[in-house]
């Protein structure tokens, strides 16, 4: 296991001097706007789901041999590498947290029934709408990962800590089978460092270059056709993996939500 650390060193975000469209006038002013737009409206929308499912939770934990909390919470490293607590709805037996870089398979015996269906609708991630509008993520950007995984981080691919980590974004959509992906190898974790991760990094990257409003409603459109009408094929690596086919380059296209942590 990867074990994490306390903090990010400020190295392992500083990104190289090259301008990029991070840069402009939406990244720096405009997307925060939209975030705290679409993150009230959400939240007060989304309400009664809210509720609901945090009875069902409350419900079944309290019918199970473990009861635990409705919301579970983890450390993940945002921008410019601070650390903040990213929040879901909790999909698996309480376990104590060894501080350790970890993902998750699918068919793994932690995850609640309930927390399989929730996981299925991508439910889970509604509470992260929160950490929206408290401005620890984006509603679109790269996804957070865990201090383990970021440690091990190359210099290029820091550079997705310049901006506001996401809710989803280009990775999670073409990554959407991931725990069933992952749960086809031996080591799925080692699997997920050598050929996921770097591969996810590297659409993050190209997402930082080309970042705009456009994008992000597009980026948000085909996030939620892929959820509920399940579009869009697997593609690239995420195609790949189960033929054991090689990891694509840096700036090959790829098309088509979910993080490789635990939870």
């Amino acid at each position: 296991m990867i074990k994490t650390g306390t903090a990010i060193e400020p190295e392992l975000w500083r990104a190289s001097e090259s301008r990029s469209r991070a840069e402009g006038f939406y990244p720096r002013y405009a997307k925060r706007f939209f975030d705290c737009a679409g993150a009230t409206a959400g939240l007060i929308a989304l309400s009664p789901v809210f509720l609901g499912v945090s009875a069902a939770v409350a419900i079944a934990s309290l019918a199970s041999a473990e009861p635990g909390p409705v919301f579970f919470s983890q450390r993940r490293v945002g921008k410019n590498g601070q650390p903040f607590s990213l929040i879901k709805f909790r999909t698996m037996a309480p376990a104590p947290d060894r501080g350790e870089a970890s993902v998750t398979v699918a068919g793994d015996a932690r995850v609640t029934p309930l927390g399989a269906l929730l996981r299925r609708w991508k439910i889970d991630e509604l509470p992260q709408l929160w950490n929206v509008w408290k401005g620890d993520i984006s509603l679109v950007g790269p996804r957070p990962e865990l201090e383990g995984f970021v440690a091990e981080y190359t210099a290029e691919q820091r550079r997705v800590l310049r901006v506001r980590p996401g809710i989803t974004d280009l990775a999670s959509i073409t990554y959407r089978d991931e725990a069933e992906m992952l749960a086809e190898h031996e080591n799925p974790q080692e699997w997920y460092r050598r050929m996921v991760l770097p591969h996810k990094l590297a659409l993050n990257l190209d997402y930082i270059d080309s970042i705009s409003f456009s994008g992000d409603v597009a980026l948000i459109r085909k996030t939620l056709a892929a959820v509920f009408f399940r579009r869009g094929k697997r593609t690239g690596l995420a195609g790949q993996v189960s033929c054991g086919g090689p990891a694509l380059q840096n700036g090959e296209a790829a098309s088509g939500i979910v993080s490789g942590s635990a939870e």
